[in-house]
């Protein structure tokens, strides 16, 4: 049996301000609305915005709780911190191992990792 990889379901609460965060913000590309999410294409990989969360994310320190994340691989991590901080997204880099990765979270509060590509 072989597995593939298929969409990313991103499960939000107010489906404009996650449109306007993955696309304005990181950069995603809109492919369709699909019965009343929004289908976004992001480093050859899909996403599916699904705006049918009832409660807030509760902010928590990162890895306290199970998710998912994903990373955004940056060929320079100081200019990326620079964009974010432009666009009014908080940068949460607490002290960690690897200096050249930093998070931010989504208007849910969904961690994205940033992450030097020279790391990969």
């Amino acid at each position: 049996m072989n597995f593939k990889l298929g969409e990313f379901n991103i499960v939000c609460k107010d489906l404009e301000k996650s449109l306007h965060f993955y696309q304005e913000i990181l950069g995603f590309e809109f492919v369709e609305k699909d019965s009343g999410a929004m289908r976004l294409k992001f480093g050859g990989n899909y996403f599916l915005l699904l705006p049918f969360a009832k409660n807030e994310n509760i902010k928590t320190p990162y890895c306290e709780n199970p998710t998912f994340s994903f990373d955004i691989l940056v060929d320079e991590i100081s200019e990326a911190k620079k964009y974010f901080l432009s666009k009014g997204v908080t940068i949460e880099d607490e002290e960690t191992e690897i200096s050249e990765s930093f998070w931010i979270r989504d208007p849910d509060n969904l961690v994205i990792e940033v992450v030097s590509s020279s790391l990969q």
